[in-house]
């Protein structure tokens, strides 16, 4: 005899492995929240961007030296051993300065995803967790800004630290990245015309449209009050596109 499974049986197995797969997921987000706020250290890396003394820091490593601007080169083999530790922190500082741009970005997506996942219901520890993580990384990102600041001003001085070879290196490199970018290829005149921001959201409601009601509401917050979507300069988003082009990656993640 051939068993046969009703149509409505097969609706109630599959909603219970919906239902066990759900719950598996809203046990992880809380596992991941709680140990998230246990291992909170945002108390202690503000108190270090308050009280950081470059003098009282400067005589030993951060990092293994390997990570040191100019290792393995004839030029960091002359170098005495104060100046190796000062390209030990100055490649800390490039490094950190990379970090805390992609925790920049990191700020602004966590912010519009939670803004969806608001809109869709359901998911308050997610977002609880998203706040959280965007808090945590603004006091990253202030701290790794003035440590970096700090340790510059002190190695290189104020006029060194505003031409650095570094930034006229990375200009023109952005420069080079950005020579056959799509939106360089606009009329100069249509290009200073345009209000990107409006551009970009009025074309992700075209392709995506009846996505109103998950939209986030930090976005929609932003055009009520007539802002737009912040830009980044470097970082990951830096690098991905030019600030002309960051509202429409913005309003796609926050409007699908």
């Amino acid at each position: 005899m051939i068993k046969t499974v009703s149509n409505q049986t097969r609706n109630s197995q599959a909603s219970n492995l919906e239902d066990k797969n759900n719950q598996k997921h809203f046990t992880l987000i809380e596992r991941t929240f709680n140990s998230n706020v246990k291992s909170d250290y945002t108390e202690k890396i503000e108190e270090l961007g308050k009280n950081f003394n470059y003098q009282v820091n400067r005589d030993f490593y951060w990092s293994d030296p390997e990570l040191s601007v100019l290792y393995g080169t004839p030029i960091y083999q002359a170098a005495s051993p104060s100046q190796k530790i000062a390209l030990n922190h100055l490649f800390w500082v490039a490094m950190y300065n990379g970090t805390a741009a992609s925790e920049a970005a990191t700020i602004l997506y966590n912010q519009v995803t939670r803004g969806v996942f608001v809109a869709v219901g359901g998911y308050e520890t997610l977002c609880r967790e998203l706040e959280t993580e965007t808090n945590q990384e603004q006091y990253h990102v202030k701290t790794f800004q003035k440590v970096g600041y700090k340790t510059k001003q002190a190695l290189l001085g104020k006029a060194l630290l505003k031409n650095s070879f570094q930034s006229k290196w990375y200009k023109s490199q952005k420069q080079r990245r950005l020579r056959g970018n799509i939106v360089n290829l606009l009329p100069k005149k249509l290009l200073l015309s345009l209000d990107w921001d409006k551009t970009w959201r009025w074309t992700v409601e075209k392709m995506l449209p009846g996505q109103k009601n998950y939209r986030s509401q930090y976005l929609e917050e932003l055009v009520q009050r007539n802002e737009p979507i912040p830009g980044h300069a470097e970082g990951i988003i830096g690098r991905l596109a030019p600030r002309q082009m960051q509202p429409f990656f913005g309003y796609n993640w926050g409007s699908s």
